[in-house]
């Protein structure tokens, strides 16, 4: 397995334990890959994912970089900057474990709010970096 999809695992299945999101978000949260036709809302989906390498004293690593994508038919931004707020706090600087690699480093990078054409769904997109190691 990849790293990357070692740390979507992990990261799902963290965000899925998480009793802040559950509140937020259903038992279990909506978390998708891809989003199932008529899903209903609010879910989060991975929606973006780079990972690159970066070799840094003499160790190899991959330097992640995601987003989670927030959907809602909440009127407003509440729901949305709420469930994003979960979000970082069950992953950034979260000790995941990984089958096969380690993760070095976990860290929120920020977040984005808006809501679509139809201005009934608003948004979240919150971004993090991470970087994992092999075992």
């Amino acid at each position: 397995m990849s790293s990357a999809w070692e740390l979507q695992t992990a990261a799902k299945a963290a965000l899925a334990a998480d009793a802040g999101l559950i509140a937020l978000a259903g038992n279990p949260p909506r978390i998708f890959d891809a989003v199932p036709q008529n899903a209903a809302r609010p879910y989060l989906v991975f929606v973006e994912w780079q990972t690159a390498e970066d070799d840094a004293d003499d160790l190899r690593l991959d330097r992640h970089t995601f987003a989670l994508r927030i959907s809602s038919e909440h009127q407003g931004l509440k729901e949305v900057k709420a469930i994003a707020a979960q979000v970082e706090a069950a992953l950034h600087a979260r000790a995941l474990t990984l089958a096969g690699f380690t993760l070095v480093d976990l860290a929120f990078l920020g977040a984005a709010f808006g809501r679509e054409e139809s201005e009934t769904l608003s948004f979240g997109e919150v971004r993090f970096r991470a970087f994992t190691q092999a075992v």
